[in-house]
């Protein structure tokens, strides 16, 4: 099966871009089967924090 492959540009320095798209918290705005999400434990979000994302599979 022949991969599918999508491009766009983006107007905004690679930094952002990748800033925007690691966000779990922002997963909902770009990926549209998410349905809700949660930090898991203390917060502010640090290195080895958990989030969980709650996504809708089928219709």
């Amino acid at each position: 099966m022949a991969p599918i492959i999508s491009t766009m540009e983006i107007a905004r320095p690679p930094e952002q871009v990748f800033a925007y798209v690691t966000d779990p918290t922002r997963f909902g705005e770009w990926q549209k089967d998410i349905v809700g999400g949660a930090w898991q434990g203390d917060e502010p979000p640090r290195v080895g924090s958990r989030y969980t994302t709650t996504r809708r599979v089928g219709s």
